[in-house]
């Protein structure tokens, strides 16, 4: 399945549109920013604008049937990642919604956590908030990631994913990211995993903006012996690519100064 966005210059209008083995489908309505779209697995998630304002967030599943994730209103929500399964995590009235499904029919989406969160899909579903990462179980997620992260944040540990998200973020192995240069988690390393990556440089455990995926010889700092790895792993094109590797060069002569890496 390829889907794209195709631009009307007499119209000056812009739509979706669903090429499945030759055969393409317009996806009505659907908003062609991008951000506003994602697929995995022959499933799309896609956003539209009704006339009355309204945002609205839809999935499409490989057979073509079409469903509505939100109920009313949703400005300020977007899709944040989305499965081959057809399971979809976004943010809704200030948290973290996730969209399961079940063998005969799809769950009601439930709050995961705050929305100041980050979550991807990489072999489940996994949530970073502060410098703590634990997985959503693959039951149901409102029953025991600390039993109910979305219903009293900052004052039970017992219901604060960031302070006790069912086990122990730094000792349960499951909870542990295994490092990778994929930051984003999109299944590619490019420039914008570059950004990610900048960003933690020489943080150390505990910090904002330390990411464990980064901290590739696992010794709880950000430095150069991680950049190396990183670099040796992307894909950035030319003109990046010819930069970054001058700076690889600079940190293997000794001559690398942390203040010459524009975050």
């Amino acid at each position: 399945m390829l889907l794209y966005a195709r631009d009307d210059q007499s119209t000056n209008s812009s739509k979706l549109i669903i090429d499945r083995n030759g055969v393409t489908e317009e996806l009505v309505g659907a908003s062609t920013v991008t951000g506003d779209y994602l697929t995995a697995g022959g499933w799309i998630a896609y956003t539209v604008y009704t006339e009355a304002g309204q945002k609205q967030l839809w999935l499409r599943s490989p057979a073509g049937e079409n469903e509505r994730l939100t109920p009313t209103s949703t400005a300020d929500s977007h899709f944040i990642a989305l499965s081959a399964a057809g399971e979809a995590a976004y943010t809704y009235d200030g948290g973290i919604w996730l969209s399961r499904l079940q063998e005969d029919s799809r769950l009601p989406s439930e709050r995961i956590v705050t929305d100041k969160a980050k979550m991807q899909w990489k072999h489940g579903w996994q949530v970073y908030l502060g410098t703590a990462w634990y997985e959503v179980p693959g039951t149901d997620p409102g029953t025991d990631p600390g039993t109910d992260p979305g219903t009293n944040p900052g004052t039970d540990p017992g219901t604060d994913p960031g302070t006790d998200p069912g086990t122990d973020p730094g000792t349960d192995p499951g909870t542990d990211p295994v490092p990778t240069a994929d930051l984003d988690g999109n299944g590619q390393v490019d420039w914008l995993d570059a950004i990610e990556f900048l960003r933690s440089y020489g943080t150390e455990r505990g910090q904002l903006h330390y990411d464990p995926r980064a901290d590739f010889d696992a010794d709880g700092v950000i430095g150069k012996a991680d950049l190396i790895v990183f670099l040796r792993e992307g894909h950035f094109g030319a003109n990046l690519n010819a930069a970054l590797h001058k700076l690889i060069t600079e940190i293997a002569g000794g001559s690398h100064r942390t203040s010459i890496i524009h975050r």
